[in-house]
C-alpha cells in the first residue's frame, strides 16, 4: 500500500479546510460536530485519510453545502494518472501470478 495520498483525497481535503475556515470552525468544533477528533479532522484536510460517503455527507451538512461542493474544479489531469497507474500495477500483478 503507497504512503502518498490520492489527488482526490488530498482535494477534497483542502476544500474541507477551507470551508471550515470561511465558516470560522477550529478543527475540534468541526470534529465534535460529526463525531471525530479534531486529529481524525486534521488528516482528512491534508488527504492522509479518506472521509467515507457517510462522514462526507454528516461534514456538507454541517457545513451547509452539497456533497459535490467538494469535488468543484477537480483537475482531471490531475487525477487520471493516479487511476491509469494503478490498472496498470493490477494488470502488472496479475500477470505475475499466472507466471
Amino acid at each position: 500500500m503507497s504512503l502518498k495520498s490520492n489527488p482526490i483525497d488530498v482535494h477534497v481535503g483542502q476544500r474541507l479546510r477551507s470551508l471550515r475556515l470561511d465558516k470560522g470552525l477550529t478543527q475540534e468544533e468541526l470534529g465534535a460536530s460529526v463525531a471525530v477528533s479534531y486529529q481524525q479532522i486534521q488528516k482528512y484536510e491534508t488527504g492522509m485519510n479518506r472521509i467515507s460517503a457517510s462522514r462526507l455527507y454528516l461534514l456538507a451538512r454541517h457545513l451547509g453545502v452539497g456533497p459535490a461542493y467538494f469535488f468543484e474544479d477537480l483537475d482531471e489531469a490531475s487525477v487520471a494518472e493516479p487511476a491509469a497507474s494503478s490498472a496498470r500495477n493490477a494488470q502488472g500483478a496479475r500477470a505475475a501470478d499466472r507466471a
